[in-house]
C-alpha cells in the first residue's frame, strides 16, 4: 500500500529550513500559516502556497516543462509554479525539496458541482497535450502491466486471511458480515481481472500500450475551484504511464453512487474518447482495472490492520458504497470482454451457452445507471 510523495512538515527540520526557503523566493513573508498539507505564504508580492514534497528534481523539472508547454497552447486548468530567484521551479534542500503555488481558491466542496463530463474531458485534453511531450520518459519500473499483475496477486492473498480473521470473531461485526456476503464477488473479480491482465502483458511484453503523464492521484481535495474556473494541482505522485491509471481513479473517486442511480460511466467514456481516443487494447486494461477491487481492499486492510482507524458504522458505509461501485462498471467491462463465440462448421458462429458473471450471491442490488446530463 504504497504512500504519497507529499512530506509532512517537521518543526525541528523545517523550522531552521524555512528562512532559507523563503530567501530562494526573494520573499518577505508578514503572514505564515499551515493548511491543508501546505503553507500559506503571505508577502508584499502576493500570497503563495509552497510545499515541501519528496518528488525527485527530475520530476519536478519535468512537471514545469510540461506545465509551461501546456499552458501556453490554452490549456487552462494547471497552476504556474513560482520561480526562485535563480529561476528555477523548486527549492532543492537537503531535507527535501520546495515548490510553490500562487494561493488560488478552494478545495471543491462536498456538495459542489463541477460537470463530470467537463472533468473527464478536460483529463482527456490534458494526456493528449502532454504525450508528445513525455513519449520518450522512461517508464517507471514498478508501472509496467507485469508489475500490474504481481501486484494484484499479493492483493488477493490477503483476502483469505482477512475472512479468517472475520470467521474467528467471536461476535461476527456489521463489517465482517458485508464482507463475507461479497466475498465471492470480491475474490472473482481479483481473479477475472488477473487472468486478463496477464494474458494482456504477455502479448505486449509487459509495456504498457501508450504513455503520457498521469496525475495518479485524483480527487475532488486535489480541484482547487476559484474565480477563474477549477485548477487541479497536487502533482507529486504523477508519473508517465498509461492514461488508463487516471481514468479508473477518476471513475472511482468522483462517480457518485446514489441509492438507484448513478452515470453511466460508459457516457464519460464516450466524452473522453472525443478528446483523446482510447485504443481497442487500453479499453480492455481499463475494464480490468475497474473489476480490480482495489478500494474494497484498502478499506479491509484499515479496518483489519489498523482497527482503530476506523468508526465501524463509517468502514461499513463505505465499504457498501465501493461494492456498489465496483458492481455499476459490469456492464462496460462486460462489453468490452465479451467472449467470442466459438465458429462452426459453415462459417456460422455458435450460441452462447454462458456468460461471464462476476456478481455472486447476497450481495447487495447493483445501482442503476443514468445518462449524464450536462
Amino acid at each position: 500500500m504504497k504512500g504519497d510523495d507529499t512530506m509532512k512538515l517537521d518543526p525541528t527540520i523545517d523550522g531552521p529550513a524555512l528562512p532559507e526557503v523563503f530567501d530562494r523566493y526573494g520573499w518577505a513573508p508578514n503572514r505564515v500559516r499551515h493548511t491543508l498539507g501546505v503553507l500559506q505564504v503571505r508577502t508584499e508580492e502576493g500570497e503563495f502556497s509552497l510545499k515541501k514534497t519528496e518528488a525527485p528534481v527530475s520530476k519536478l523539472r519535468l512537471l514545469n516543462r510540461v506545465s509551461e508547454a501546456l499552458t501556453e497552447e490554452g490549456y487552462e486548468h494547471l497552476l504556474p509554479f513560482v520561480k526562485t530567484k535563480a529561476g528555477e521551479a523548486f527549492a532543492e534542500m537537503e531535507q527535501g525539496n520546495w515548490y510553490a503555488y500562487p494561493w488560488y481558491g478552494e478545495p471543491l466542496k462536498t456538495g459542489e458541482q463541477i460537470s463530470a463530463t467537463e472533468l473527464i474531458s478536460q483529463l482527456a485534453r490534458f494526456h493528449r497535450m502532454s504525450h508528445s511531450l513525455v513519449k520518450d520518459e522512461p517508464l517507471e519500473a514498478d508501472l509496467s502491466l507485469s508489475s500490474q499483475c504481481e501486484r494484484w496477486t499479493k492483493w488477493r492473498s490477503y483476502l483469505p486471511e482477512w475472512r479468517g480473521i472475520a470467521d474467528e470473531r467471536e461476535f461476527t461485526s456489521p463489517f465482517d458480515r458485508t464482507f463475507k456476503e461479497n466475498y465471492d464477488l470480491l475474490d472473482k473479480s481479483f481473479q477475472f481481472s488477473l487472468q486478463g491482465m496477464e494474458k494482456i502483458a504477455a502479448i505486449s511484453g509487459g509495456e504498457t500500450p501508450r504513455r503520457t503523464l498521469t496525475h495518479r492521484r485524483l480527487h475532488p481535495q486535489n480541484l482547487l475551484v476559484g474565480e477563474e474556473g477549477w485548477r487541479l494541482i497536487d502533482w507529486d505522485d504523477s508519473a508517465v504511464d498509461n492514461p488508463v491509471a487516471d481514468i479508473a481513479t477518476y471513475l472511482r473517486r468522483f462517480l457518485e453512487v446514489e441509492e438507484r442511480e448513478v452515470v453511466d460511466p460508459a457516457t464519460l467514456l464516450e466524452a473522453y474518447d472525443k478528446e483523446w481516443t482510447l485504443s481497442g487494447r487500453e479499453k480492455k486494461v481499463l475494464a480490468l482495472t475497474l473489476a480490480c477491487p482495489e478500494r474494497p481492499l484498502r478499506l479491509l486492510h484499515t479496518y483489519y490492520q489498523k482497527p482503530r482507524n476506523f468508526e465501524e458504522s463509517v468502514a461499513v458505509r463505505r465499504l457498501e458504497e465501493e461494492i456498489d461501485r465496483l458492481q455499476v462498471f459490469q456492464d462496460w467491462i462486460r462489453s468490452e470482454w465479451k467472449p467470442t463465440k466459438p465458429r462452426q462448421a459453415g462459417g456460422k458462429r455458435a450460441e452462447k451457452t454462458g456468460t461471464r458473471s462476476t456478481k455472486s450471491k447476497g450481495t447487495r442490488r447493483r445501482p442503476k445507471a443514468k445518462k449524464q446530463k450536462t
